[in-house]
């Protein structure tokens, strides 16, 4: 490389923005790491909508943030796989030519932008490094990897990192060992994810996760698995008299209406506290106000709430 830095394009599904800063939050920690070491880009997708630009470029301090809007078509995912990665395919090659043509490194952030990305591997000369994280090796690769259109696309992946092990033995189960695979745990800041200094006197279960929509996901609401939270909490809320013990029930559309219907019939409603969506500044804290972190999830790779829990004791 002649001494020069090597030029990086971070492929990003989601990544804060100001009417939803906590979308995207890891790949957001995970560009602002990589800065220090390389010449970063970073690709954020999102889905057009009126009124957005196809195509912004943003500076960001020792970085550039190129977002693409794509016109793609969430409902019906399952059946469109393949026709939503050609218009992703189709867009990255239109708006992001120019970086593409010199970039040594591309690394897609989840497996499903692994798919379009070893697609333009025709086209330039980089090395594609995948990251799996769990829904896309559990849900989304698992239902297409047969089909004829996807068939060897594994054979273009230069690296492969996982969340977990689990997820690193599904794809041996599914592809057999890659030369260059490693698990890399994603992590925690420790000098903001610390214990408390009181104790907490009160069980105070905690559930970050919330009942956002996954429409595309085969549990959908549950795939954080609130709904499933919320049945056990009602047989508790039950058995067990008196305060000593409180929920608190936080995430993404913790605070619809389907949660605060099933509060006002419990025996004890007082012992639910529903808080909605948490600013990423303010997810420490929270998890230093609780003492047990519930984490109910049905389809995961390594759970950052609990490695944010056990940081916090």
């Amino acid at each position: 490389m002649n001494g020069s830095r090597l030029k990086v394009i971070y492929l990003a599904g989601g990544y804060p923005t100001a009417d939803n800063p906590s979308h995207g939050i890891f790949n957001q920690r995970a560009a602002i790491a990589l800065k220090e070491h390389v010449d970063l880009t970073v690709i954020q997708y999102r889905m057009y909508k009126p009124g957005r630009k196809f195509r912004e470029r943003i500076k960001e301090d020792r970085f550039t943030r190129l977002i693409l809007c794509v016109p793609y078509i969430p409902v019906l995912e399952k059946k469109l796989y393949f026709l939503n990665n050609r218009i992703f395919y189709v867009f990255t090659k239109l708006f992001a030519h120019s970086i593409l043509k010199t970039a040594d490194i591309v690394h897609a952030s989840d497996g499903n932008l692994s798919v379009f990305a070893s697609w333009l591997k025709k086209n330039y000369s980089f090395k594609l490094l995948a990251q799996f994280i769990g829904g896309d090796l559990n849900q989304d690769i698992t239902r297409f990897y047969k089909q004829n259109w996807m068939r060897k696309w594994n054979s273009h992946l230069d690296a492969v990192s996982f969340n977990s092990h689990a997820l690193q033995k599904r794809f041996r189960d599914m592809f057999a060992d890659h030369e260059l695979s490693k698990v890399i745990y994603r992590g925690v800041d420790v000098t903001k994810f610390f214990p408390a200094v009181t104790k907490v006197n009160k069980l105070i279960f905690y559930f970050l996760g919330g009942l956002p929509n996954y429409s595309t996901f085969t549990h959908g609401r549950n795939t954080k698995g609130g709904l499933n939270l919320m049945q056990a909490w009602s047989k508790l809320d039950d058995e067990i008299d008196g305060d000593t013990i409180k929920l608190l029930f936080a995430g993404p559309d913790s605070d619809i209406g389907l949660v605060k219907e099933w509060r006002s019939k419990l025996k004890h409603p007082q012992r639910v506290e529903i808080i909605g969506k948490i600013d990423p500044a303010g997810i420490a804290d929270f998890h230093r106000g609780g003492n047990i972190a519930v984490v109910p999830s049905l389809e995961e790779g390594l759970p950052n709430v609990a490695m944010e829990a056990a940081a916090t004791g």
